[in-house]
């Protein structure tokens, strides 16, 4: 038999034997197609979340260290190691910046939840976080109107602000938000910039619901006891 009749021939037997089996070769079929269709989703699930992940890391900085007491995520569920650490203080950044010689900027950070007002306008669950101006260097931030505050601002504990996207879009739903005053948990600042939208990090959390101040004015927002954040 020539090698055309012995291809033919395979092929009526395969044929027969599909036939003779139409539901287990119904189920073979289905067991590759959903094989092949699950591998498929599951790399483009990996190449999304290698996506997000770059641009969650890319929003905050990539040559950016940061160092705080809690771990971002921790599923050990052993939070007492943590909390048995000491706190970070505020003047732990000056003396880093004053001692190392490869670092471009070094920003102490503080927050907590607050809740902004301005006139008949409420934003709450805000992240209200309290820096130096060095900040503007480590977060490498964008405007979409004003500016950061400046390092007489920041060691002057002058009470101005800078308002994330979101912020700005809950209290200045029709008018611009630079040069108005909010009352943050209570106390008046002047709005002198506007973050650009940054989005959120890995889906966790926002990174435009927030306001950020001199961290003299976070002290006197929150007293003297309350644990830095980095």
């Amino acid at each position: 038999m020539t090698l055309g009749g012995e291809l033919s021939e395979g092929l009526k037997l395969s044929f027969m034997a599909l036939m003779a089996n139409k539901a287990r070769a119904v189920l073979t079929m289905l067991g590759i197609i959903i094989g092949i269709i699950s591998v498929t989703l599951m790399g483009a699930a990996i190449e999304g979340l290698t996506r997000a992940f770059n641009s969650s890391i890319a929003s905050i900085g990539a040559d950016v260290l940061y160092v705080q007491k809690w771990p971002w995520m921790d599923n050990s569920g052993e939070w007492w190691k943590f909390r048995n650490r000491k706190d970070l203080e505020i003047d732990y950044a000056e003396k880093i910046k004053k001692d190392a010689t490869l670092l471009a900027a070094v920003a102490p950070i503080v927050g907590r939840i607050g809740t902004l007002k301005f006139q008949n306008m409420t934003a709450n669950n805000v992240e209200v976080e309290g820096t130096t101006s060095d900040f503007m260097y480590v977060s490498k931030m964008e405007f979409t109107d004003g500016r950061f505050f400046t390092d007489e601002e920041s060691r002057g504990n002058r009470p101005v602000a800078v308002i994330g996207s979101d912020v700005a879009d809950q209290l200045f739903p029709n008018r611009e938000p630079v040069g108005q005053h909010i009352k943050v948990n209570g106390l008046s600042f002047r709005v002198i910039g506007v973050r650009s939208k940054e989005g959120s990090f890995m889906g966790m959390f926002s990174l435009d619901n927030l306001v950020i101040i001199p961290v003299g004015q976070f002290q006197d927002i929150s007293g003297n006891h309350f644990p830095p954040s980095a």
